[in-house]
């Protein structure tokens, strides 16, 4: 239980300072982890030039989750294509939908 919270309190981070400010709510703590992973190329010799995954995996509430929300954009197109970028600020207006 101990090891959990403590879990909470850094993905709350990540979402409250972190990498995945996109995805913080007004008036919920959200806490999550933000990913930005190249793609490998068609022939699975290396990586493809250019191409990324990003993605968001979140906790809400951040005290005592009750849902957890995944976000994978694959090969992001608007510019940045960072996971807390791209996939957090999704993840928020998902949320903002749900509540």
């Amino acid at each position: 239980e101990q090891t959990a919270r403590g879990m909470r309190d850094l993905l709350r981070d990540v979402v409250a300072g972190g990498t995945a400010t996109g995805a913080d709510l007004n008036t919920f703590e959200v806490a999550g982890k933000s990913g930005t992973a190249r793609r490998t190329s068609a022939d699975g010799r290396g990586y493809a030039a250019g191409a990324y995954t990003a993605s968001f995996v979140g906790l809400f509430p951040a005290d005592d989750p009750q849902y957890v929300i995944l976000v994978k954009i694959d090969n992001p197109t608007a510019g940045a294509y960072y996971g807390g970028r791209v996939a957090a600020p999704v993840s928020k207006v998902v949320l903002e939908a749900a509540i």
